[in-house]
């Protein structure tokens, strides 16, 4: 029996071939598709958590560090490869991996030390870390740093006192501190500062946070300082000021004519004032008491007494005490114009003119 039949003038050979292929070619592709995806699939299915690797940054840790050193070790994150399950490590970050170091027996000064790194998983079980393989630097360079101590001495920083007040009995307690850490922030400490603020009742009073700082005043990090607090107490009073005011003398009287004052000076001309600020600020120039000039005839020296306000007090510009100053005057006498003389030909006091004459008289 024949199962196929050779129909007549049917192409044979090749072209036959390729007309077989080229027919239903839409399906034939699908077909080859379905098949691909299919044997995918069943290799997945074969090897379902294939090993794969992930590079990742490491977070250093570091044990045994010697008392008198401090260790820096926050900025070194370590390249390492982790190899494993997919399943285990396709999620895993950066930090993850911890890379432990023991600083044990390394000296005092300033150094690096390089030391041997231990790669560890902490997240993990020891059974889970069993398929994990970290591949990494197997030494790693520690920085150490020499920690050193000192002593100084604790300067209080007094907010602005308001105008007329300053502050009295100030007292801190410790007058003094430690300030330990690196070598190189410990010696850019300056002084140790405190800032208390001011209570309302003008009282400054409690325990304020001792600040390490440089010389421009700038706070120093990573530095200890012991004890972290002083206690700050001092009390605001009113404190008089200093002005320098001109002296004016004051006239109650000018001389009589002829004569006339051309100057009149004070000595000294100007005196330092020291009294509230409230009442100063209102001062620029101190009077004398009245004076009395209408008896003098030529130059005279005299002495007034200031008329200052309550409260006030006036010093010579040495510093010395001052309640009376000299007034110099200057008098001139001025010329007083003599009277005109009558001519002889006016009649004298008394006599009368002879009536004029008159035409036939």
């Amino acid at each position: 029996m024949r199962l196929f039949t050779r129909q007549p003038n049917a192409p044979s050979g090749v072209p036959a071939l390729l007309g077989r292929l080229q027919s239903n070619i839409g399906l034939k592709l699908i077909s080859l598709f379905l098949s691909l995806l299919l044997y995918f699939y069943v290799q997945a299915e074969h090897n379902m958590n294939p090993q794969i690797t992930v590079p990742l940054r490491a977070t250093v840790q570091v044990h045994n560090v010697p008392s008198d050193v401090i260790c820096d070790a926050t900025t070194l994150h370590p390249l390492v490869h982790v190899t494993g399950p997919r399943i285990l490590v396709e999620n895993m970050r950066d930090g993850d991996v911890v890379a432990d170091v023991d600083l044990a027996g390394q000296g005092s000064n300033t150094h690096v030390a390089i030391v041997p790194a231990r790669y560890t998983i902490p997240t993990l079980k020891p059974d889970v870390m069993d398929q994990i393989h970290i591949e990494g630097p197997v030494t790693l360079h520690i920085q150490l740093y020499a920690r050193i101590t000192r002593v100084l001495p604790i300067r209080v920083v007094l907010p602005p006192p308001p105008l007329g007040y300053a502050y009295q009995n100030l007292q801190v307690v410790p007058a003094h501190a430690e300030v330990s850490g690196r070598e190189d922030y410990v010696d850019a400490v300056a002084r140790l500062n405190v800032y208390p603020t001011l209570l309302a009742e003008g009282v400054v009073r409690g325990d304020f946070a001792v600040q390490a700082v440089n010389k421009q005043g700038v706070t120093i990090p990573n530095v200890t300082v012991s004890p972290p607090t002083a206690h700050v107490t001092a009390y605001l009073v009113s404190e008089p000021s200093f002005q320098i005011a001109v002296v004016s003398p004051q006239v109650a009287s000018l001389p009589m004519p002829p004569y006339r004052v051309t100057r009149i000076e004070a000595l000294p001309s100007q005196v330092e004032l020291k009294g509230l600020p409230t009442i100063l600020g209102r001062l620029s120039v101190v009077s004398t008491e009245p004076i009395e000039l209408q008896s003098l005839t030529a130059d005279a020296t005299l002495e007034a007494n200031l008329e200052l306000p309550d409260g006030v007090k006036a010093y010579n510009l040495q510093g010395q005490p001052l309640s009376r100053v000299k007034i110099y005057v200057s008098i001139v006498k001025e010329a007083v114009p003599t009277p005109s003389r009558p001519s002889s030909s006016a009649p004298s006091s008394g006599e009368t003119s002879p009536p004029p004459k008159t035409d036939g008289g």
